[in-house]
C-alpha cells in the first residue's frame, strides 16, 4: 500500500514539474522586465502593489505548508486503508486454499 502511494503521489509531482518547468524558467525574466517597464510608468506608485504581492506571496508559504500536512495525513489514511484492504485479501486466500470456506459458512 505505502509502495503504491509513493509511486502515485512521486509520478504526479514528476507530471507537474515537467508541465510546469518552462513557466518557471521564464519567470525571472518576466518578472524583472515587467517590473522596470512597470516603474518606468509608475514611478514609486508601483511600491504599493508590489508590498501588497510580497505579503500574499508571504501568506502563501504558510497555506503551502498547512496543505502539505493536510495530504501527509490523506496520505497515512490511505496506507492505513491500503494495509487493511491487502491482510482482508490474503486472509480471503489463505481461507480458500486451505478449503476452510465451509467451516467459516458454518461458524457465521
Amino acid at each position: 500500500g505505502e509502495i503504491i502511494n509513493f509511486i502515485e503521489v512521486d509520478s504526479g509531482k514528476l507530471i507537474g514539474v515537467a508541465w510546469s518547468f518552462p513557466a518557471i524558467a521564464r519567470l525571472p525574466i518576466q518578472l524583472i522586465f515587467g517590473v522596470v517597464f512597470l516603474l518606468y510608468h509608475f514611478k514609486y506608485y508601483l511600491l504599493v502593489p508590489l508590498g501588497a504581492a510580497l505579503v500574499v506571496t508571504g501568506s502563501n508559504y504558510f497555506l503551502a505548508k498547512l496543505v502539505a500536512r493536510f495530504v501527509k495525513f490523506t496520505l497515512k489514511s490511505k496506507d492505513n486503508r491500503m494495509n487493511v484492504i491487502t491482510e482482508v485479501i490474503n486472509s480471503i486466500k489463505i481461507i480458500k486454499l486451505n478449503s476452510w470456506v465451509k467451516f467459516f459458512i458454518d461458524k457465521v
